[in-house]
């Protein structure tokens, strides 16, 4: 017995040290620290977050304990993260609470990716299995798909979300439904139309299971949709799966290898999310018991690194594991921890240098200005166009609310003071003829960070 366990841990530390091309790459810091991000004397969570213009959203939920006596949950802004962060509440728990006709103990459970689209923040929420969207300086909120259109869509009376969500370079939303077992795309009008049906899903794994989607998905700069499947055995089937733009789907890395360079413990591979990073590497995390790290597979070069391992995140700044939503900023993969109270935000290096391919993968990969309203990755003529289109359209915070509420585009209020008027024409005159499209050598690669 003392032989087997003594062999057991000599492989488990061959497992996360180096087999199959693995390689521990520890770095990783605090990002946003939980000051930033609790706004209430609650315990809260970091439920998932995003970035977009240099600043960044979240959700947060708090829980109730036998210090605090209230489930709660609020969307939040966070401005100059860099510098002297300054948080805005968007949406409090109250007005969740009375737009959904919540219980005391119902918060906002969103799916592991948020984003922002124009002026609003998108959001699937499991509670009311439904997708929203928040105006990023009023606060507004709107439900925009509720669950009687996604059984209009699915045949099935029965709704039920599930946390895998991603946001597309052409600004559509995919997302999980459990009973038909269906992947949902949600298109910029908020109209919803089946993309992977379960017959389509049978015959890619070429077997029936509970949930086709485990984990997280993710679009890439190109439109490719990623997604994590979870398949128990040694078929071979299961790992990360891919969808091209033109439909055809296929394996990327089937979970045998996956465990094989990660860790071979557990029959099958645990995900918590996956995300596309701007540098041709997936990053997902594997929370399996015995190994709980951060991955980066090289799609051009098929390798696995470790890039925070277990006992980074146990014995670093972070305190514990458990990784939940993944993000990228900069040059950096951010993401917080669920099961833990008052968490931060952390970061850690990416594995290569960022790398856009063109403009639809800079604004994927959050490197849009301020200023490009058409984001065509150059501040011109066409964003003047498209500042006019809103004009004066409001003048003040109520009025840009009710606005917003009523359809009418707002992007146009670039310094987020419920105008759009001289100020803001200020900021696209002053970025004028300033470009960052990759395809163009003249412009500014304002993905690369220098010290």
């Amino acid at each position: 017995m003392y032989r087997l366990a003594l062999l057991n841990a000599i492989i488990f530390v061959i497992g996360i040290s180096g087999i199959g091309g693995t390689e521990l790459q520890a770095s990783y810091d605090v990002l946003i620290e939980s000051e930033n991000l609790l706004t209430s004397p609650q315990y809260d969570l970091v439920a998932t977050h995003t970035f977009h213009l240099g600043s960044c959203y979240a959700i947060i939920r708090g829980i109730e304990s036998d210090i605090t006596d209230q489930w709660e949950s609020r969307v939040i802004r966070i401005d100059q993260i860099d510098n002297d962060p300054n948080t805005i509440i968007l949406v409090s728990n109250s007005q969740w609470k009375n737009l959904t006709n919540s219980s005391e103990t119902n918060t906002i459970l969103p799916g592991n990716r948020i984003g922002v689209i124009g002026d609003s923040l998108y959001f699937l929420d499991q509670t009311t299995d439904s997708i929203y969207r928040v105006h990023t300086t009023t606060g507004a909120i709107k439900r925009i798909v509720d669950p009687n259109d996604i059984a209009a869509v699915t045949g099935e009376s029965n709704v039920r979300l599930l946390s895998p969500t991603a946001f597309s370079p052409s600004h559509q939303i995919a997302f999980y439904e459990e009973t038909s077992d269906s992947l949902l795309l949600m298109e910029q009008d908020c109209s919803v139309r089946v993309l992977i049906g379960k017959n389509d899903f049978i015959q890619l794994y070429g077997k029936t299971m509970t949930n086709y989607v485990a984990g997280g998905m993710t679009y890439n700069g190109a439109g490719v949709l990623f997604w994590t499947s979870s398949h128990q055995g040694s078929s071979g089937t299961g790992g990360i799966y891919r969808r091209d733009p033109n439909g055809v789907m296929s394996q990327v890395v089937d979970e045998l290898t996956i465990r094989k360079n990660t860790s071979s413990f557990y029959p099958f591979v645990e995900y918590n999310d996956i995300i596309s990073g701007p540098d041709d590497y997936l990053y997902f995390y594997d929370r399996r018991a015995d190994f709980d790290s951060i991955v980066g597979y090289n799609l051009a070069d098929p390798n696995f690194t470790v890039v925070v391992s277990r006992s980074d995140l146990i014995n670093g700044v972070a305190g514990e594991d458990n990784v939940n939503a993944l993000n990228i900023y900069n040059d950096k993969l951010t993401f917080n921890l669920i099961g833990r109270v008052g968490t931060d935000i952390y970061a850690a290096d990416l594995l290569s240098e960022p790398s856009p391919k063109d403009c639809a993968g800079a604004w994927q990969y959050h490197y849009g200005v301020l200023g490009d309203l058409n984001e065509d990755c150059q501040i011109s003529l066409g964003d003047v166009q498209v500042l006019s289109q809103g004009w004066m359209a409001c003048e003040d915070y109520t009025s840009c609310r009710t606005k917003w509420l009523s359809g009418i585009d707002l992007r146009m209020d670039l310094n987020g003071d419920f105008k759009i008027d001289a100020e803001d024409m200020r900021i696209v005159v002053d970025g004028w003829l300033w470009c960052n499209d990759p395809e163009d050598p003249q412009c500014e690669e304002n993905w690369i960070i220098t010290p």
